[in-house]
Order: C-alpha cells, then sequence, then structure tokens
C-alpha cells in the first residue's frame, strides 16, 4: 500500500459520520443525478 493511499484511508476513516433526514437524501440525490447527467452528455451516451 502506497503512503498516499494510506493517508487517504486513515482520513477516510477519521471524518466524522454525518446524518441527514429524507429531504438531505433527497438534495443529495438530485446533485448526483445533476452531475451524472453532465459527465453522460459529455461522454456522448445521452
Amino acid at each position: 500500500m502506497n503512503p498516499t493511499h494510506a493517508l487517504a484511508t486513515v482520513a477516510l476513516a477519521t471524518i466524522p459520520s454525518t446524518e441527514a433526514g429524507p429531504i438531505g437524501y433527497g438534495v443529495c440525490q438530485a446533485g448526483c443525478a445533476v452531475v451524472v447527467t453532465a459527465c453522460y452528455a459529455a461522454a456522448g451516451a445521452v
């Protein structure tokens, strides 16, 4: 395992988890959908 990968793993493991309700989940999913659609469009899939 290279040092960068190990550092990233430790950093991600120490980040406190967050909890969100259904509105937060919906906002997250909508944001992801926008990004995925933009990526697919840039690749010519849409």
